[in-house]
């Protein structure tokens, strides 16, 4: 990857960040995560930065930080999703998210996925992707460096079969399945519910043509991109088929046909799943 201008000035900021988390004898190790570390990136795409320390940082020391380092409002202490601060930096512009992570919380994720198969429903393998692909920045006693190794393990079979097991029968084959939903969402026209359904039945999906292929779930952002980059093994049609499903949402209820293309999708992941006699 080329070092551009904008991968410079992310590097510095993610190394100032980290050279002050570094003096609390509390975090283990910082590591720069998000877009900048995968394959898909964007001028819109801030830093990731994880802080796994065995007891949070002080909200003085935080605010310390920011003042030091932002510009503009301070968002400290979220806790919407994990733990985290976030700013735009004063010297770049480059918006920054600090993410706090439990060591041994961390350590319990590897294990779940790599030694118990564990499987969720949807992105079981996101945080292990994460830690992947993760660039250390500081470790303490070479933990991380561990954790980084436990993390290149080959993707067990065990684990491909349980994804499947746990995400496949959503798709469609039970009674709450999420098309038996998604009918019910058009028949009601409750286009919030449709919404919400077709998004959890995609994120079982990928869940499931990831696992196929055994690579890593990327997370959120660009899914296809990544399926088309990463998974040699594929349905025929598949980034058409769900750019068609989508499009199809803020179509007249008399004229949308979300569940033919819902079918065309699902008899792809179907027939994959077969062919690779994993069904």
């Amino acid at each position: 990857m080329a070092v551009t201008n904008e991968t410079q000035e992310i590097n510095q900021v993610a190394a100032v960040v980290a050279k002050r988390f570094s003096m609390l004898p509390a975090v283990r190790a910082v590591a720069l995560g998000g877009s900048h570390t995968g394959i898909f990136s964007d001028d819109d795409s801030d830093v990731d930065i994880y802080v796994y320390i065995t007891r949070t940082a002080s909200l003085e020391f935080r605010e310390a930080l920011s003042r030091d380092l932002a510009r503009g409002t301070v968002f400290l202490n979220q806790q919407f999703f994990e733990n985290g601060d976030s700013w735009v930096d004063a010297s770049s512009g480059v918006e920054v998210d600090i993410m706090y992570r439990s060591p041994v919380w961390i350590e319990d994720q590897l294990t779940q996925v790599i030694d118990k198969h564990t499987a969720t429903v949807g992105y079981t393998t996101s945080i292990w992707h994460n830690i992947r692909n993760s660039r250390l920045l500081f470790d303490r006693d070479n933990w991380y460096h561990d954790l980084k190794n436990k993390a290149n393990a080959a993707y067990p079979t065990k684990l491909v079969r349980a994804i499947i097991a746990r995400n496949h029968p959503l798709l469609r084959k039970i009674p709450s399945s999420y098309q038996a939903q998604i009918e019910l969402s058009i028949k009601r026209r409750d286009r919030v519910n449709l919404n919400h359904r077709i998004t959890a039945l995609l994120s079982s999906y990928f869940d499931i043509l990831y696992a196929v292929n055994k690579e890593l779930h990327p997370g959120e952002k660009y899914l296809i991109e990544y399926a088309g980059e990463l998974c040699e093994l594929r349905p025929y049609g598949m980034a058409e088929q769900i750019n068609a499903l989508i499009g199809e949402l803020g179509a007249p209820w008399a004229e949308q046909n979300i569940l033919s293309h819902l079918n065309l999708l699902l008899d792809g992941i179907d027939d994959l799943l077969h062919a690779e006699k994993l069904l």
